[in-house]
């Protein structure tokens, strides 16, 4: 594994002609879960393959998807930041046609023909651990902040539960096509706006990476604007690392309700291990017995 040793910027113990799985990002071996997670999966079904960290720069990501469509061992994997869109377009037409949609993946796996493909469980993910928390959410009036891969994950889904009396804003720190700004009940907003509206509004979501890594000492949005929120409103931030954001911590002091990302990255994980192992997770009685394994990590 010579090759791949050089692509990336940690290093591993991957073992010549062992099949393995690894998740792709900037830094994931600096904490990253999915390792963790898929490793546990592996033991329980008593599978000879490894999850491994793979830290990668831009200038090698496009050399290092091309040398994993052509390793037979590599059996798929996850994909952190930054790297959703990038990989997505790298990709082309071998994505689902969710991810097709969205533009963007976190998840890679083997078709039946031994293909290289991309998909994206972020957004079913994120509408599952809101279900679970909150109950049936289409008739709330939700604000997802962030419209990169998250962002737009996220948005996909949980537009599709929502009826017509609710409204989804999604803000942008990007510049907004003011010819683009709404469809039906979905309004494309910018940052600065969001002060116009968020006394409607009863599910927060942050989906921008405000709050983790060099940004852990920030907040995607003001304590100010967030008083503003009606009194049982959600702050749900899909960041696990770490499981106390400011924008938790702000929330919390003033009464609301919060849910970090660590449910969402599990769900992602469980969603993710299936697709790349659709040989061991192929019943009901195998999937239950999967979030067991994973639940224990």
């Amino acid at each position: 594994m010579r090759k791949l040793n050089e692509l990336i910027l940690n290093s591993t113990e991957i073992i010549e002609g062992q099949k393995f799985a690894g998740i792709i990002g900037s830094n994931p071996s600096k904490g990253a879960r999915s390792p963790k997670l898929w490793n546990a999966a592996y033991k329980f079904f008593e599978e000879d393959i490894k999850m491994y960290p793979m830290d990668v720069s831009f200038e090698k990501i496009e050399n290092l998807i091309s040398f994993l469509k052509n390793c037979d061992e590599y059996v798929g994997g996850a994909i952190a930041a930054p790297f959703k869109t990038e990989i997505a377009h790298l990709l082309k037409e071998n994505l689902t046609k969710e991810a097709q949609e969205i533009g963007a993946i976190n998840c890679l796996y083997r078709d039946r023909d031994g293909e290289l493909m991309g998909t994206n469980t972020d957004g079913e993910a994120a509408l599952k651990c809101l279900q679970k928390f909150s109950g049936e959410i289409n008739n709330k009036n939700i604000l997802i902040m962030g419209f990169g891969g998250v962002g737009k994950a996220v948005s996909a889904y949980v537009s599709k539960v929502l009826d017509n009396k609710s409204k989804l804003f999604i803000a942008s720190r990007k510049n907004i096509d003011i010819n683009n700004k709404s469809s039906n009940n979905k309004f494309l907003t910018s940052f600065n706006e969001i002060k116009d509206y968020i006394n409607t509004i009863d599910i927060l979501i942050n989906c921008t990476s405000i709050g983790w890594n060099d940004q852990e000492d920030l907040c995607p949005i003001s304590i100010d604007n967030l008083k503003l929120l009606k009194k049982d409103s959600l702050v749900f931030d899909v960041i696990y690392q770490p499981l106390e954001t400011l924008l938790i911590k702000n929330a919390k002091s003033i009464g609301l309700q919060t849910m970090n990302g660590l449910e969402m990255n599990k769900e992602q994980a469980v969603l993710a291990f299936q697709y790349a192992s659709k040989q061991l997770v192929n019943t009901d009685k195998k999937l239950r017995l999967l979030r067991e394994a994973m639940s224990n990590v």
